[in-house]
Order: C-alpha cells, then sequence, then structure tokens
C-alpha cells in the first residue's frame, strides 16, 4: 500500500515542475516553448498592423517630436527609403509631398543609399513639386560622420549655409510634375540591349507583354541591327524609346517614320521612368515625343 505522505509530496514536486517549465511538453526541447511564444507575439503585432492598431508605418507623417527636434525639418532616413522598387518609391513619394504641403515644413532630407540616388533624385525630380527644399544624400553607414553630413543639411536648409557638401542632390524639376498621389503601380516598360548576338527571341516575347520598351543600341550612332528593326516596327507595337547621343538625336528623330518609336538622349533608366509616367497618364504621341526631348 502506498504511503499517502509520499503520494502528497510526489504530487506537489509535480505540480511545482510544471509552473516553472510553463508545460510539460518543454522537457522534450526546452526552447521549443520560448520559440512558439516569439511566433505568437510576432503573429499578434502582424494582426494588429493587419487592421490598423499600433500602425507605426511609414504611410505616416513624422512624429510631432521628431519635427520639433529638427525644427520643420523632415529626415526620411533608410529606415523608411528601403524599397526602391516603383512601387516602394511611389509609397515614399506620397509620404514626401504630405510633408511638403506642411505649413510647418521648411525642407526634408531623404537618406538613400549610394547605388540608387541618381535613380531616387530623377525619380523624385518627375514626382514632387521643388517649392521647398529636398535634399538627397547618401548613406554613409556611420552614425558619427552621417550626423553630421545632417547638420550641414540643416543650415543650408535653415539659410544659414550658402552652398551643400558635395555630392548632396536638390530636387528640381525637370518637366511638369507628375500626380501619383492615387497610383499604386506604373504601366511596365522593359529595357533590351541590342547588340550582335542578342536573343531576338526574348525581344519577339517582351515587346507583347510589357507596355513599353526601352532599346539600348551597341553602336554610337545608335542604329539597332535589322532583325531588332523588324520586330519593333510592327503594327500594334508598344511604344519603343531608343536611346541616342545628342550628336546624333536631331537626325534620328528626323530620320524616324515609325509612330511608335521615339528617340532620347536620355540615360536608359530616366527613359524609362519617363515613359512609365507617359504611359501612365495616356500620353498621345506627340506628347510622348517631346517629353523625351526636352526631360534631362
Amino acid at each position: 500500500m502506498i504511503n499517502k505522505k509520499f503520494c502528497i509530496t510526489m504530487s506537489g514536486f509535480m505540480i511545482a515542475s510544471l509552473m516553472l517549465t510553463g508545460c510539460s511538453s518543454m522537457f522534450g526541447n526546452p526552447m521549443k516553448y520560448v520559440i512558439s511564444q516569439d511566433e505568437t507575439r510576432q503573429e499578434q503585432t502582424e494582426s494588429q498592423n493587419d487592421t490598423g492598431n499600433n500602425d507605426t508605418s511609414s504611410d505616416e507623417q513624422i512624429s510631432s517630436e521628431e519635427d520639433n527636434d529638427n525644427q520643420g525639418i523632415y529626415i526620411l532616413g533608410t529606415d523608411k527609403m528601403s524599397d526602391y522598387s516603383v512601387s516602394g518609391m511611389l509609397k515614399a513619394v506620397k509620404e514626401i509631398s504630405e510633408n511638403i504641403d506642411d505649413d510647418k515644413t521648411k525642407g526634408i532630407i531623404l537618406i538613400g543609399e549610394e547605388q540608387y540616388i541618381d535613380y531616387i533624385s530623377y525619380f523624385i525630380a518627375l514626382t514632387v513639386e521643388d517649392k521647398k527644399p529636398l535634399v538627397i544624400i547618401k548613406n554613409l553607414n556611420d552614425d558619427t560622420k552621417q550626423a553630421a553630413l545632417i547638420s550641414q543639411v540643416k543650415s543650408y536648409i535653415n539659410g544659414e549655409a550658402e552652398s551643400l557638401p558635395q555630392d548632396c542632390m536638390v530636387n528640381k524639376n525637370v518637366s511638369d510634375v507628375f500626380d501619383v498621389s492615387s497610383v499604386k503601380t506604373l504601366p511596365d516598360v522593359d529595357i533590351f540591349y541590342d547588340y550582335i548576338g542578342a536573343n531576338m527571341d526574348e525581344l519577339s516575347k517582351k515587346i507583347y507583354i510589357s507596355n513599353g520598351m526601352v532599346i539600348i543600341p551597341s553602336t554610337a550612332g545608335a542604329d539597332i541591327s535589322s532583325e531588332t528593326y523588324e520586330i519593333i516596327s510592327q503594327k500594334n507595337i508598344a511604344p519603343v524609346v531608343i536611346t541616342c547621343s545628342k550628336d546624333v538625336l536631331d537626325t534620328k528623330i528626323k530620320d524616324n517614320s515609325t509612330d511608335n518609336i521615339y528617340y532620347t538622349d536620355l540615360e536608359p533608366y530616366k527613359a524609362r521612368l519617363m515613359l512609365m509616367f507617359l504611359l501612365n497618364k495616356n500620353s498621345d504621341s506627340d506628347s510622348i515625343k517631346n517629353a523625351l526631348i526636352k526631360a534631362d
């Protein structure tokens, strides 16, 4: 017969063990319970964000506390500028435009990764009015140096300095600003490099599935292969932009007799962005032609 005192003692020991461990399944894998709790908290946080609770997304303007610290100068760091896709840039532009329209805003400092600075600058120039200073600086990956650079840019925005440090870029509109306030995506425009041995099957497919195409010739005279020309000059083909130098631009425009082919001396990434915005606006042929010539 089992001793009653022994049973009470063992029961107490088991209860104490369960209270300390959280559940008996932890004996098999001590970390499993901890990980599952972290995952649960993460799922709860994601669920709150999805339903709009505790939302701290970059759709909101920078907090008033940060505004006071920077005296009306909004800073968009790499935590908010980490997505350089078209959709990511459109989201950033909307936040920038909201802040620029705020009467309390003196200017904006935008921090981006060095390899994307030119792309960011042109995207902003096409979509954000330059009515207030918007300075684009690169991420220095050094907190001390970054703080010093931001301080110099603040002085410029506040009118305490006449010039900016090297490599800082100030937003300046190169054409009429495109309204993207209600735009979530842009037409798909692809880039094709025309050279001897280029994959013509690939071009044939892209020309039909894309909303537009930018062709980069391999010759100084911007001459494209006969195979390429045959594909892009077909009827009912999406608009095609061929990049060339300023020296040959006038000649190419004068000799061009195809309605859907345009020439520009813009760099390929600029030509691609410009065509995207023009197509999104449903621009006609003359508008596309003029925009690609004048925008720099």
